[in-house]
């Protein structure tokens, strides 16, 4: 395993497979993602990771572009739910089915 040079701490409120995702399609040494120690509570789905880098220049990259995907992550409408996020209205109607009687 390589050497890691460089790291920093960051808030995300992304899952850490997301995080790790962009890392390995924007850099190109080796890296390492975990949750950073500390016992303060961050609060509102965020979560403080330490990310730590083989290379500078992915130090570099990850301070200069993570930030800008994870906002378009965040913001990104749910094709799921609507733009405010709330459920999808159902669509067509509901009734009861009844045998034919004569």
């Amino acid at each position: 395993m390589s050497q890691m040079t460089c790291g920093l701490a960051y808030v995300t409120g992304l899952p850490l497979s997301e995080v790790e995702d962009w890392i390995e399609a924007n850099c190109s040494g080796d890296w390492s993602v975990g949750l950073a120690d500390g016992d303060d509570p961050i609060g509102g789905g965020k979560t403080k990771i330490q990310v730590l880098f083989e290379l500078r220049e992915d130090l570099e990259i990850f301070k200069g572009r993570f930030k800008a995907f994870e906002q378009q992550k965040v913001s990104a409408p749910d094709t799921q739910r609507g733009e405010g996020g709330e459920e999808p209205k159902k669509k067509g109607s509901v009734g009861m089915l009844r045998p034919d009687q004569d």
